[in-house]
């Protein structure tokens, strides 16, 4: 008989009356808000110093800052460097990156920074952002960085990577960096965009995309894509025996996903939705199990959904909130024995939260920032 384990994580379920509460206080205030200045573009008329204003990060304070103002090293990878580079995964773009390091075990891809990736941790000390929303689940607080990534790579118009710890803003997973992945929106693809790739090992991929600003202000950007890889074979020595097809894994190595993006915005206001699905053999006989069986595989799912409000007055005073809601879910089957059904592991992750903040500029160059998060 399989064996079967579950294990469910549920937020509570309290009431934020307070924080919805500052949030409509803060919109009452009268100053006009301003919108962000747009780039030059002639940009051979800046000088250094105008030319290093331009780069902005939001994830280092929760609010738009030049890098020069950030006290943090950080990395901004633009979406023209992916596409020159040919990344396909966010760990492509991470081990490319000053004090990062990608390993993979033919199944996740854990990301390392300054010599420290401990086996087993899912790089759960790497706090992951989509648009600023946490996409570390609440189980193994792990963070996608693989195919099983949320979005696909071509809908990123930029990442943001601060090293160091930002517990103070961000909790206890912002220990080592903080990763914010930036998309595009609807009004930077203008119309419909339709891709497809092949590669070695029957490796395939498409996507279909469309994106658009209409004239009442509402931007949207829909997308979806799916990629299959039959995968390399495989020789592993420690397997070299008849009995073990002499160290050959043939066929198990596949991975297939599936993704699904949704975002509008009008005004202050924007919604994003997203979904994926990936299932990967397993080609290694982890844990024990049999080498070069079929049935030892892992499926991967998450849905994330949030709703964020984000306003900047005249005196740059900025206030940002967010309602959000998650759910993933792990099925691992994992083969013992060649005569009996493969055991199986199920985790479900289930969450949701609101989180509001305000920053109000204080003498010469510093900011207070107060807000609180519930989860």
């Amino acid at each position: 008989m399989p064996i079967r384990r579950t294990i469910r994580a549920l937020s509570c379920r309290t009431a934020t009356a307070l924080a919805v509460l500052l949030v409509f206080c803060a919109t009452q205030s009268q100053a006009q808000s301003v919108p962000p200045k747009a780039a030059p573009k002639d940009l051979s008329t800046l000088d250094l110093e105008q030319l290093m204003k331009l780069e902005v990060v939001v994830a280092a304070s929760r609010r738009a800052q030049s890098t020069r103002d950030v006290p943090s090293f950080v990395s901004v990878v633009t979406a023209d460097e992916i596409k020159r580079h040919g990344y396909r995964t966010l760990g492509d773009v991470l081990k490319t990156l000053p004090s990062f390091y990608v390993s993979n075990d033919r199944n996740y891809a854990f990301a390392g920074v300054r010599g420290f990736s401990q086996p087993g941790d899912y790089s759960s000390r790497v706090l992951l952002l989509l648009n600023g929303l946490r996409t570390n689940d609440n189980i193994y607080n792990q963070a996608y960085i693989g195919e099983e990534f949320i979005v696909d790579m071509d809908l990123v118009e930029r990442i943001e990577v601060i090293r160091g710890p930002s517990a103070a803003m961000y909790g206890s997973n912002a220990f080592f960096a903080v990763i914010n992945v930036v998309t595009k929106t609807g009004s930077s693809l203008d119309g419909g965009e339709v891709a497809a790739s092949a590669a070695s090992f029957d490796s395939y991929a498409s996507r279909a995309s469309y994106g658009r600003a209409f004239d009442n202000d509402v931007d949207l950007l829909v997308s979806a894509s799916m990629s299959d890889s039959k995968g390399q074979r495989l020789y592993f020595p420690e397997f070299d025996d008849p009995s073990t097809n002499n160290g050959f894994a043939d066929g198990v190595d596949t991975e297939s996903s599936h993704k699904l993006f949704a975002s509008v915005a009008r005004g202050s206001f924007s919604f994003q939705a997203s979904n994926f699905s990936r299932e990967k053999a397993i080609p290694t006989a982890s844990y024990a199990t049999l080498f070069n069986d079929r049935r030892s595989r892992t499926v991967d799912a998450a849905t994330f959904a949030s709703l964020s409000y984000d306003r900047s007055f005249a005196d740059s005073t900025s206030v940002s909130s967010r309602v959000h809601a998650a759910r993933t879910t792990y099925d691992g089957a994992y083969a013992y024995g060649a005569t009996t059904a493969p055991n199986l592991d199920d985790n479900l992750g289930e969450w949701w939260g609101i989180d509001v903040h305000a920053s109000r500029p204080m003498f010469t160059r510093h900011f207070l920032t107060v807000g609180g998060e519930f989860i």
